[in-house]
């Protein structure tokens, strides 16, 4: 549960405000320069845009194209939530700011299939937890939308080849979540 590895480490922390990058992330010199002039007196939480680079290509498009993470936050007025893919859940305002993140997630194909079918299994096992039933036609037609959405509708395309290995590995992700629920459920 990374929630739980999350919000353990927060507990270890001395300062109430937090500035949480992966390991994967790096901040901008824009983003750096607001740290260095930060009000703490403030009573509001930071989300940050990521920008995401892929296969060693900065995606500009796609699913991952426009999110933003709350990355900065007092440790005092919320939590982090959700076994995988975890989100800080604040009692106070959270600004979006324009200020990026960089996030160097993957250099290469093998790296991000290996994550993504460890991703699969955690979340197939939360939703088998949360007795979440699954059918052919949600195998079969989510990965199909969860394509179109990212390569067409969010346009994809427009990140060449990487858009769309980025694309077809997102649908591949949702389908994996739902056959390994379907395995799951037939035991």
């Amino acid at each position: 549960n990374f929630s739980q590895q999350r919000n353990f480490a927060l507990s270890k922390t001395t300062n109430d405000y937090i500035l949480w990058l992966d390991a994967d992330e790096k901040p901008t010199t824009n983003l750096i320069k607001f740290l260095k002039n930060f009000d703490f007196e403030t009573k509001n939480d930071f989300a940050f845009k990521r920008t995401d680079f892929f296969l060693n290509h900065q995606l500009r498009h796609g699913e991952t194209s426009h999110q933003h993470f709350t990355r900065l936050f007092d440790k005092n007025y919320g939590l982090f939530e959700r076994p995988i893919h975890e989100t800080w859940v604040s009692r106070q305002p959270i600004i979006k700011t324009n200020l990026h993140i960089l996030h160097y997630s993957h250099s290469t194909l093998q790296s991000f299939i290996k994550k993504i079918n460890f991703y699969t299994e955690i979340r197939a096992h939360e939703l088998h937890q949360r007795n979440v039933s699954v059918n052919i036609f949600q195998i079969i037609f989510i990965p199909l939308a969860k394509f179109i959405q990212n390569y067409i509708i969010r346009l994809g395309f427009l990140d060449s080849t990487a858009g769309i290995i980025m694309a077809l590995s997102m649908s591949l992700h949702s389908f994996l979540v739902r056959a390994k629920l379907w395995q799951r459920r037939q035991h």
